[in-house]
């Protein structure tokens, strides 16, 4: 009886335990690397992936321990290694990019190139656990590893909680007059300005003069001729929340000193200008971002979203699955099996004017004095929309009639944003802009440069920002974030 117990723990509990310890050690360095700026250490969706991942793993293992004849344990520390090599691809990868100089070409070879090595890795490794001191060594090499990890994630985990420090602590808010007034700013990503769509999209007229007609019956302006102090959405965006066109480097609060762009200038460790002057004055700023950039991963502080309604975190296992070849792989094929579809799980996510509404629907936006930042991520590439917003293959970045497509149907989705505020939120403050242009003119039969071009946004703002203060010239995103700021602070009526 005792010999039967003793088998059965040591084909079931023993795997079971080694499986779950060492394939923890991916997730764990992959915290390690992303704990100083990201938000999402040990929230449920961490642990929902691990485990799936884990489930997935023992299940391996039990089917491939129905065919072969390898002891439990040594089997069960094999595929526990695999998973962690797989991991490994991304350091790899960088070690064949660094023997040539980087293009193209050679970053997409180097990536198979990692892949086979790893393959052929894999394949060795299943014919030596056949080996004992191969089995000593694996699972010693996996238990140190283990502890190693463990060991910097601890460290590094009570030093962040001990030098990330709460903005509330750090802003004091004053009892001044104000409006209170929500504030939309809606950065609609790679949105090209108007009269350039026009120029190179002649068929489309009747599309965009419906386009104006909608938005001025609302009492939106547009503003021509805007241009960014940058053609990048990082640094555009942090002009934004660092109140000045100059990227100058800041001090953290571990003592990190570099220049800063978006996203991570909204994590805790930065005080962010825009962030302390909305608290002067008693606004809240609230965030809604993509799969790309989102509150959840950087500040949860700023999420827009009830913190106890559950939340599938797309993105958290989209980078997790970015450092090993199974996502590059998986996509590569796809069409290969499917080449009339188009497979995008952050379709949803990076829909921000659709989630805005989602979340909101059910429940009443009253003038709570808060500053949303909303980024849209389309008519960025992926141009998976067509001008009836319908599915469509995304082609490629430099692909223009794609992006007008996409680039047509962001217009109605703003018209209907437009409409859902309007009965939601009648009297917010509303702007509607881009971080740069389409930057591929370079390309095609474009006569501009992508240089002249590239930093030119569009620009649509709601007719009530308007105060006692005269609109500046060039009313890009900073400006505009500076003079809204300058309207709540004054005694003008906004």
């Amino acid at each position: 009886m005792n010999k039967t117990l003793e088998l059965k723990l040591n084909k079931n509990f023993i795997p079971f335990v080694i499986i779950l310890l060492f394939s923890s050690i991916p997730w764990i360095d992959f915290i390690n690397s992303n704990i100083n700026e990201k938000e999402f250490i040990l929230t449920y969706n961490y642990l929902l992936y691990f485990f799936i991942n884990f489930l997935l793993l023992f299940i391996i293992f039990k089917l491939l321990s129905l065919f072969s004849n390898i002891s439990s344990v040594y089997l069960s520390g094999y595929i526990s290694f695999i998973f962690w090599l797989f991991f490994q691809h991304e350091t790899i990868k960088r070690e064949f990019e660094s023997l040539s100089y980087i293009n193209y070409d050679f970053l997409n070879l180097s990536f198979y190139l990692s892949f086979y090595l790893i393959l052929i890795l894999t394949i060795i490794s299943y014919f030596l656990i056949k080996k004992k001191f191969f089995n000593y060594f694996l699972l010693l090499f996996l238990f140190l590893n283990l502890i190693s990890s463990s060991y910097l994630f601890l460290k590094n985990n009570i030093s962040y909680k001990q030098k990330s420090v709460s903005l509330e602590n750090k802003i004091i808010s004053n009892n001044s007059p104000k409006s209170n007034k929500n504030v939309y700013f809606i950065l609609i990503d790679t949105m090209m300005p108007i009269p350039t769509f026009e120029k190179y999209a002649q068929k489309s007229y009747e599309n965009l003069e419906n386009f104006k007609k909608n938005f001025k019956a609302y009492g939106y302006n547009y503003y021509s001729n805007t241009v960014n102090d940058y053609g990048s959405t990082p640094e555009s965006l942090a002009t934004i929340f660092n109140l000045s066109a100059k990227l100058e480097e800041k001090i953290s609060d571990n003592g990190e000193k570099k220049v800063v762009w978006f996203p991570e200038i909204l994590t805790k460790k930065y005080n962010t200008p825009l962030i302390r002057e909305l608290s002067k004055i008693n606004y809240d700023l609230k965030w809604l971002g993509n799969s790309w950039a989102d509150c959840l991963k950087f500040n949860i502080s700023l999420c827009i979203r009830d913190d106890k309604s559950f939340y599938l975190d797309t993105y958290l296992l989209n980078v997790f699955l970015s450092k090993s070849p199974f996502k590059k792989v998986f996509i590569d094929n796809f069409k290969f099996f499917n080449p009339d579809g188009y497979f995008n799980i952050f379709e949803k996510k990076d829909n921000a004017l659709g989630n805005f509404k989602e979340i909101t629907y059910n429940s009443e936006i009253n003038d709570k004095s808060t500053f949303y930042f909303i980024h849209n991520i389309y008519p960025h590439h992926p141009y998976i929309y067509d001008e009836n917003c319908n599915r469509q293959d995304p082609g490629r970045l430099e692909d223009f009639e794609k992006f007008k497509n996409t680039y047509l149907c962001v217009t109605k989705q703003i018209i209907d944003f437009i409409k859902y505020l309007e009965k939601k939120d009648k009297n917010a403050l509303v702007v509607f802009q881009a971080d740069h242009n389409w930057p591929y003119f370079g390309t095609g039969n474009f006569d501009k440069t992508e240089l002249e071009e590239k930093n030119r946004i569009f620009n649509l703002v709601k007719g009530n920002i308007k105060c006692g203060l005269d609109i500046p010239e060039n009313f890009n995103n900073l400006r505009t974030i500076k003079y809204i700021l300058k309207c709540l602070n004054s005694n003008e009526k906004i």
